[in-house]
This record gives structure tokens, sequence and C-alpha cells, in this order.
């Protein structure tokens, strides 16, 4: 299907992406595996790329495909020699070879007809839009070539116009053939001297062609552009009108026969700046529709006639929710298959590389099957201007590629079904899924289902095993189905509820059902052991979380802080003072400095280069049973994604993980973070410093997202780490106090190094992770983390594990005699249900003006919150002038005043 001449491009702020890889030779056909933070496919590369023979710079080959069978059509747009062309090519032995170069017979060099502006294939009958071809002299007007096949050697039979046309209607700017029926857009085309947009009717067979009918919109106005593409599905004509109305929503115009001819049945109006029907294709009683410009991200459209009514069935998002990638630029179908591109997207760390993406239907539903990238995807190839899909085969081309350094030659890509050798492969874990709870407590857990294999996983989970299913009373679960692409896991949230249960050891079985043909069936043991309740304990809580002074130099101020006791056992407390903590190294402190960077070459990202001399992976460091991460596997590895300039320097760099603690059954109500291990790759300087940071973040959050500005420092420590694959833990306490509300954020920073010292990078492999990776540079402009897969490395999973225990508060761990601060009582006991009241006082004799901080820590005896830290800070203001240096006889007589003494 024709699509818009040129990607459209969009001012996006972002990082310069530069991808560096060092691969051993694959064999031929091999595919490269993805994961990503959504459901990602298995990347395949072309099967074969193809170009004119004659090609040269701004050819733009690509402007325009069709396939059918064995033989595919690509047009060009050539503005070097103005007279453009379509190429013939046919499939042999599964190999495609061009086989004939055709041309209007009325063409001739500098006539800027665009021959090729469009194409639709149908048997052995071509048509072939010219829309900016002169007719009669009037320029721009357009006209449409109809080409016959015999003996596999095509020759025009006929040139179709308007009745009607005039200059500048772009007749033929698009075209769809259907038996003895062909359709074509003007877009531009004139209604009472408004540019609205019309499409032709025409019908006949050979060289013998008649218009029939001129189809309009019944509402359309001037500028809507109807017209812009065109499809017969079944009983339908359906006309796209890609900038209808104001603010750009576009719209889908469907016809159908009478008795007077083809008249409109239905309007299908988008959202607002959508350009809804940007793309279109239609297969039977279906119709694929893009709306590229839909919010940031883009969407596909799905409509199937039902009762005689063209209703949208399905909304299929981008699979990888890449934003301003304009998914959905052009679209194809099949009976079981549809195509959709995304022109601007990111092909490993190539802005504007393009990408293709499949969508398979099974049981009346659309999944995401495939990724289809080119192997030499470049920055603004835009691969996936127009598209193709026929059986299981699918062209992708683009006019404004630069092969070879020809620039704006265009290209093509031919993309073949694996067939035969793909199959899922699931995993459950834990198995057993055990967990021991108080005697009328619950306890939420997680099953987690891993896609180990090379297709996508169907997975549904139901109580009672597979043999026997049945209601389990005490276990309750929720998000039991999905679909998982090859690299990603999800999970079932899974509640055991000892509510109505006695005391000991509890049993039941969960059944998996997949459709991996080695692994249909897969029983997974529960044991729930039931505990005696524990004894009362008293429960801490202090108000205010902080304390802020302003006085005077020299004055004091006292506040009250009250502790609390909201459990059923006596609280005994005692206060002491901590000095405060510097802000860490972190992404923070990246942005301020940011503005003081020095210029020079620019920081941009890189991935890391496998070097042959060094082993692929290193020592795995180990899981302990008090530690948690998101892959089974954290052995270093090559697959790092790192900002800085290649040979020289390391910049700013932060890598994080998200933790969800129901998904992590050894931990309780409440987390402490004693330590986190991270990992270096094989390349880079030795010595670099690190600090690893500890955030909260609220759980209702949505998931596999981390924005900065809902991040909660709890704690910090730093040290370094050497390249070579080598794994270090580095000591950080933190506490989290409600695991159900608050998720775990550990950020992994190296604010760089200086020049000719290299790039580090840090260690990663592609096991599968549970959850995704993320990233963030402010050097390299990407100041808030994003999914490593979104930054076009679905396999960078960055190993990290968080080991737990008992742990302070990060604002106790500096225990100093603060000598402004002080508190009364020091110490005291508050029975269950009553609280007690401290005084604080910050007391500014002898300091001088300006800012102070420090912390209290309230220490306690329970058990769940051992010690609460307690933010101060004093702000001490510079002290004025006294008013006796103006007693001068005239203050109120009790003012104070001393007279100025005589002298003489």
């Amino acid at each position: 299907m024709k699509s818009m001449r040129q990607a459209r491009r969009y001012g996006v702020r972002g990082a310069i992406l530069l991808v560096w890889f060092s691969v051993a030779a694959a064999p031929s056909g091999a595919v490269l595996a993805a994961s990503g933070s959504v459901p990602f496919a298995i990347d395949q590369l072309e099967n074969q790329k193809i170009v004119a023979s004659d090609g040269s710079e701004l050819q733009r080959f690509g402007e325009s495909v069709a396939l059918a069978g064995d033989t595919a059509m690509v047009g060009t747009n050539d503005t070097v020699t103005g007279r453009s062309a379509v190429y013939v090519f046919r499939r042999s032995a599964g190999s495609w070879t061009e086989v004939q170069k055709l041309q209007a017979s009325d063409g001739a060099a500098g006539d800027q007809a665009r021959f090729g502006a469009s194409i639709a294939l149908d048997g052995t009958t071509a048509l072939i839009g010219a829309d900016n071809a002169t007719v009669g002299g009037s320029a721009g007007q357009g006209a449409v070539y109809v080409f016959t096949a015999s003996g596999g050697h095509w020759t025009q039979v006929a040139k179709l116009t308007a009745a009607d046309g005039a200059a500048g209607d772009a007749f033929g700017n698009a075209v769809a053939l259907s038996g003895g029926a062909a359709l074509i857009g003007a877009h531009k085309a004139q209604t009472n001297g408004h540019a609205r947009g019309a499409a032709y009717l025409f019908t006949g067979a050979g060289g013998s062609w008649s218009q029939t009918q001129k189809i309009r919109g019944v509402d359309t106005r001037n500028g809507d552009a109807f017209g812009w593409r065109v499809a017969f599905a079944e009983d339908s004509i359906i006309v796209s009108a890609q900038l209808a109305f104001m603010d750009f929503p576009g719209a889908l115009y469907f016809f159908k026969p009478s008795d007077t001819g083809w008249v409109q049945k239905q309007k299908v109006i988008g959202e607002l700046y959508s350009n809804l029907g940007q793309s279109l294709a239609a297969n039977g009683n279906r119709l694929v529709a893009g709306a590229p410009t839909l919010g940031t991200e883009g969407v596909i459209y799905v409509y199937t006639q039902i009762d005689g009514v063209w209703r949208r069935s399905h909304t299929i998002a981008s699979p990888e929710g890449e934003e301003f990638a304009s998914f959905g630029y052009s679209v194809g179908i099949t009976d079981t298959a549809i195509v959709a591109s995304a022109t601007a997207a990111n092909v490993n760390g190539q802005s504007w590389a393009g990408a293709g993406y499949v969508f398979t239907e099974a049981n009346q539903a659309w999944r995401y099957d495939q990724k289809l990238i080119a192997s030499d995807a470049t920055s603004n190839d835009s691969l996936g201007t127009t598209a193709a899909i026929d059986g299981t085969t699918v062209l992708l081309a683009s006019g404004v590629a630069s092969p070879g350094g020809q620039f704006l030659q265009g290209a093509g890509y031919f993309f073949t079904a694996l067939t035969g050798t793909r199959q899922p492969a699931a995993t459950v874990a834990p198995d057993p899924l055990a967990t021991a709870v108080t005697e009328g407590a619950s306890r939420a857990l997680a099953l987690t289902v891993t896609n180990t294999g090379s297709a996508t996983l169907d997975y549904s989970v139901a109580e009672g095993g597979c043999e026997r299913p049945g209601d389990i009373a005490w276990l309750t679960l929720a998000a039991t189905s999905g679909s998982l692409a090859p690299g990603r896991a999800g999970q079932v949230a899974v509640l055991a509820d000892a509510a109505a249960l006695g005391q000991g050891l509890h049993t039941a079985t969960l059944c998996v059902l997949t459709n991996d043909p080695a692994r249909a069936t897969i029983d997974v043991p529960v044991e729930l052991t039931v505990t005696p309740p524990d004894a009362p304990t008293p429960a801490i809580q202090v108000t205010p979380v902080s304390l802020d002074f302003t006085v005077a130099s020299g004055a004091s101020a006292s506040r009250p802080l009250t502790i609390a006791n909201g459990g059923g056992a006596d609280l005994d407390y005692s206060l002491d003072q901590h000095a405060a903590t510097a802000l860490p190294p972190s992404y923070a402190a990246a942005r301020l400095a940011a503005a003081q960077v020095a210029t020079g070459e620019r920081p941009s990202l890189h991935r890391a280069v496998r070097v042959a001399s060094i082993p692929a992976a290193g020592v795995p460091a180990v899981l302990g049973d008090w530690a948690i991460s998101q892959m089974a596997d954290n052995t270093p590895g090559d697959e790092g994604l790192a900002c800085g300039v290649v040979g020289k320097n390391t910049a700013d760099n932060s890598w994080w993980r998200r933790f969800y603690f129901g998904e992590h059954p050894q931990v309780g109500r409440r987390a402490g973070i004693t330590s986190v291990t991270v990992s270096s790759g094989s390349m880079g300087p030795n010595g670099l410093p690190i600090t690893i940071n500890l955030y909260t973040i609220a759980h209702s959050v949505p998931a596999d997202t981390i924005p900065t500005s809902a991040l909660t420092l709890i704690g910090t420590g730093s040290g370094t780490i050497d390249s070579g694959l080598v794994s270090v833990t580095i000591p950080v306490s933190g506490t989290i106090d409600d695991t159900a509300a608050l998720d775990l954020v550990v950020e992994y920073h190296t604010p760089g190094i200086g020049n000719w010292l290299g790039l580090f990078f840090p260690g990663a492999n592609a096991t599968p992770e549970t959850h995704p990776t993320f990233m963030s540079s402010v050097a390299c402009e990407l100041e808030e983390p994003i999914d490593a897969a979104n930054l076009g490395l679905p396999n960078f999973h960055l190993t990290m594990i968080v080991n737990l225990g008992d742990v302070v508060p990060p604002g106790c761990q500096q225990a100093s005699q603060i000598p402004w601060l002080s508190q009364t009582p020091a110490s005291g006991r508050v029975a269950p249900g009553a609280s007690a009241e401290v005084t604080v006082t910050a007391n500014a004799a002898g300091l001088a003006a300006g800012a102070y901080a420090a912390n209290l820590c309230v220490n306690s005896n329970d058990p769940a919150n051992a010690q609460v830290a307690v933010p101060v800070s004093l702000v001490v203001e510079p002290a004025t002038l006294s008013d006796d240096l103006f007693c001068d006889g005239f203050d109120a007589q009790g003012s104070g005043c001393r007279p100025l003494a005589n002298d003489r």
C-alpha cells in the first residue's frame, strides 16, 4: 500500500544513540532474541534486501510497494532524472530477482509525473499511479496506468484519467484493484472550487476501462484529503480522509452499492490529532487502519463488518510503547496476519531507523508475534514508509533510506515467516510455592511463569490439580492468564488466607495450562504453614515526621515531638542525635551539576563490545536465601549500555531496577536492605567510583515505570568497581516499613571519570528478567529512567542482587552530639493507646547565620520499627540592629533607651 512520501519528523529531545556490536558469525537465517518491558517477540532480520539495478541518489526506491504471490513491485520518485519507474521482482527458489523496469509510455525525462506514486496488484493486472502527471496541459492532474502480464512480461494497456480532472487533483495518489474494478484516490480533487478530494471508480478488463462513478464524502470540506487511501472490502468501498476536520482526527468513509450506484452508509471519525486513515488495508470483511499520531505512540484499529455494519473490533497499541515512533504509518492485512510499521522506531540505538510489527490472529484475538528490522538499520532510514503482506511474506521499504551512503536511494526488505522451528517453553517458579503466616493472617505471593522458548507462550492458572481441578477456599488468584513473548515473564498473584485455618501445614495444588507442547500442564504444589499468633507488641508512631526551626542569632525555639503507641504492649523509647547526611552521588546530583559540564566531544550511548580474548561471562553472583533478584542468573556478561565517549571517558550513568515485594515470598510486611550486589562488563577502567542509592516508590505508581518525582531516598552506599566481569557487594542500608504499599527502587550510579580512562559498562546478560532494566544519564539527555528495550537493547538485563536483613534508617548511622540540639525527656515508656510528648529545642547561641541539619533518632522496642529517624533543620537568621543606636530624646518614656553621653 502506498504511504506518505516522507517520514514525519518529530522534534524530540533525546540522546545520541550509537550502538556498537561485535558478535560471532551466526548461521544463515539466524534470528536475534529480544525482550522488553512489554511482550517483546523475536527480532527477525530480513531474508533479502533489494535495490534497483540502476539505483542512484535521490531515486527514492520504495515510494510504493505491492506484493502478490511470487511477484512484487516497487515504485520510485526519481527527482534527479524527473522520470520515475516501477521495478518488478520475481521470486524463484526463495530468492527475489529484478526482472523488469516499467515506465509510462508517454513519460519523459523531467516530467516529474511521479509514476509509481501508488501500486495495486491483482493477478496479472497492475495499476500504477502517477499523481503529478500533466494531463492535457493541466499540471498535477494525475493519471493511472494499467499494465497486464503475459508470460511473465508486463505491458502497458491503458491510461486512466478522471472525466472532470483538473490541475492539482493528484489523481492516482492511491489505488486499489479488485477483479474488474479499480478505485483511484484524488485527495486534492476540486468540488465547487474547494479541494475536498474524491475517489473514482472504473470498471473494465485488459485495455478497456471506463469511469462509472465519482465518489465523494457527503460532508467533506476543503483540505480534508478525502481519497488519501482507498480499499475494496467484501461488499464495501472504504475511503480515508487523513486530514478530515479541524485538529486532524482523520476519518473513514464506507460506501455500499445501490440501484443508483455506490452511496455512503457509514463514517468513522478518529481521535483528535490521530490522522486516522493515514494507512488503510482490507481483506474480506476486515479492515485495518492506522492512526500513527494518536497520543505519542500511535495505534492501529481493526474493523469487522457484522450484519452489514462496520464495527471497531480491536485496538492494537504499539508493542514497545515507543513515543513518537509513528506506529501504524503503513499497514497490510491477510486472513490471519497484520503488519504495521513504525517509521520512526529506534532500532539498536539508531533513531528513526524504522521497523515492522507482525500480529497474528487466534481465537478472534490479535496478538503481537514478531518485530521486523533491517540487518543494516541506520538512523533516518524510516523503514516501513511503505509495507505489503501476502501469505507469509512481508515487504517493507523506504524511499528515504540511503543504502551504501547513496543519499535517498531507497531500499526494500523481504521477510518470510519462520515455520516449524519456533516453540514456546514454559518454566514456573517457585516450585513449590511455600510460605508461613500467623494464625488468622494472610500473605500475598507471586507465581512466576517464564517463556524460555522462541514463540509466544499462552498460559492460564487455576486452583486444584490439573487432573482434579477445584476451588481452594484459602487461596485467591488474580491475573490468572496471559501471553508471553520469548524471554518474558509474567506473575500470577496468589493470596494465602489463614483466617479459617488451624495451626500446622496446609497443602494444595495449582494447575498451569500452557501451549508449550512439552509442558501443556504443570502442577505446582502450594504449602502454607500456619503458626501461633504473635504475642502483643508495641507499635510506635512519631509525629511530626520532621522538625523545622527558624530563629534569630543567639535565640532558641522549641517544638513538640509526639510518640504514640498503637500496639498492644508497653512501648519503651529513647532518643539520640545523629549528623545529617549530604546528597549522595545520584541522578539528582548529576542534574544539579549538568550546567557545569565542560563543552567538548558530546557523550553518547554505547553498547558493550564483546572482546574475543575475554571470557563471555564472569563468575555468577550467588543469590542467598535472604536476597531478591529479578533474574535467575546474575552472571556478569557484556550486554551493558553506557553513556560516554568510546576510548576516552565515562559520563554520569544510572542503571535502575524496581522491585515488587509481593513477588518475593521471603519478604514480610517490613523489609530491611543491608547491601546490593552489582557487576561490571569486560571493558573499561578499574577503580570506578560507584554509588548504590535505595528509594521507595508507591506501589500504586504504574508498574514498570520509575518516575523520579515519585522517589524517596532511604539509603545510600558507595564503593569502587573494576572492569573484567566482576561482581561487588556494596554495603547500603534502608528500611521499608510497609512492603505492600511501597516498592523498592535501586539506582546503580557512577558520576563518571575523566578523559582517556575509557568507557565503563555495567555487567548484564540476556537471562529472562521479570521486570525491565532502566537507564538514565543527564549527559546523554536521558534525565528520566528509560526501559532498556526502548533504547533498542532489549537484552540489556542488569545483574543485581538485593541482600536483606535487619538495618537502621539512613539518618541513624552517624551518632553525634549536636551542640545546638536538645530533647526532654530523652527516654520514657508509653502504654498501649497512649502517647508522650518530647520537647525538642534548637538553640542558636554561638551559631553563625546559616542553615544547619541533624537527625533525631527514636529508638524503641517495636520489633517492626526499632528506629525512626526525624530530620531536624535549623535556619539561623542574622541579628538585627538594636534601637539603642537611635536613642535621641524622642523615644517614649520606659522604652529602655539610653541617652547619648555628653563628652564636653
